[in-house]
């Protein structure tokens, strides 16, 4: 009888096995064909581009479209460093105030979806109006790098609010009640917290990165001159979307180093 039921269990145990096998297989032939798909979808205009032109210079930068990407990284860079510090920040104060528990933590997302070209305008506007009873702040040149890293910056603030939020709520909660039977909040914050938050926050600055590069709207209305708003105007006059192409690989291969070295922390 005992052997009987030890086969009867091994049996099912096989039986269990195979079953999870079978889904897991399922799966990656349902991930690996959706993965498939998308890239057919995403590749196959290269092969029309790369037939109709054979422009492959405009790939190698000249002078003027460095000096364009150096605006582009430093642009970047600056709205990339001020995102991760003050959403650190802000995440923080989240976490530890009274919404904590609350759904209504979430609120800041709601402004996620607004373009941040309407959201410089709407700045520009009100400080018009504010205007009105301070003069002083009309005779601002809401031009040039600083107005446009900040419009930048505002815009796509909740981005990594949201990520280091969501980093916080993913700590383990007796790591840091252990650390601070020893150290107060503020060592335990920036010794225990913020090291395990860091690939969080290194990866909304990714995407912030990344955002602020392709993005020519912004730099375009506060005259702050990029490679994107230079690969627009190319495509606006020639029309050919296959030089275009080509003019844009410095910034596709910008954002893909920016990508891969923010997004390591994750794996």
């Amino acid at each position: 009888m005992k052997n009987n039921t030890n086969n009867t269990k091994s049996t099912r145990n096989v039986k269990n096995v195979n079953n999870a096998n079978n889904e897991k297989n399922t799966k990656n032939t349902w991930r690996t064909l959706i993965i498939a798909i998308y890239l057919i979808f995403c590749i196959a205009p290269f092969g029309g581009i790369l037939k109709k032109t054979r422009n492959q210079q405009l790939a190698l930068p000249n002078v003027r479209s460095s000096g364009l990407l150096a605006n582009t990284v430093l642009l970047g860079s600056a709205v990339a460093i001020l995102c991760l510090i003050f959403g650190f920040l802000a995440a923080v104060g989240i976490h530890n105030g009274k919404l904590r528990c609350s759904p209504l933590r979430w609120w800041f997302l709601l402004l996620a979806p607004v373009p941040q070209y309407i959201y410089a305008l709407s700045w520009m506007n009100m400080i018009r109006l504010v205007g009105m009873l301070q003069p002083v702040l009309l005779r601002m040149q809401l031009a040039g790098f600083l107005p446009c890293v900040v419009a930048e910056m505002l815009g796509f603030l909740p981005l990594c609010t949201g990520l280091a939020l969501l980093g916080l709520e993913q700590l383990d909660s007796k790591l840091v009640e252990a650390g601070l039977i020893c150290q107060s909040s503020d060592r335990v914050l920036y010794r225990i917290c913020l090291p395990l938050l860091l690939p969080w926050l290194l990866a909304g600055a990714g995407c912030v990165f990344v955002l602020s590069a392709s993005d020519f709207s912004i730099p375009w209305l506060f005259q702050y001159n990029v490679y994107a708003m230079e690969l627009f105007s190319d495509f606006s006059t020639a029309g050919k979307a296959a030089n275009s192409f080509w003019f844009s690989i410095p910034l596709i291969i910008l954002s893909l180093l920016a990508v891969c070295l923010s997004q390591s922390g994750l794996r």
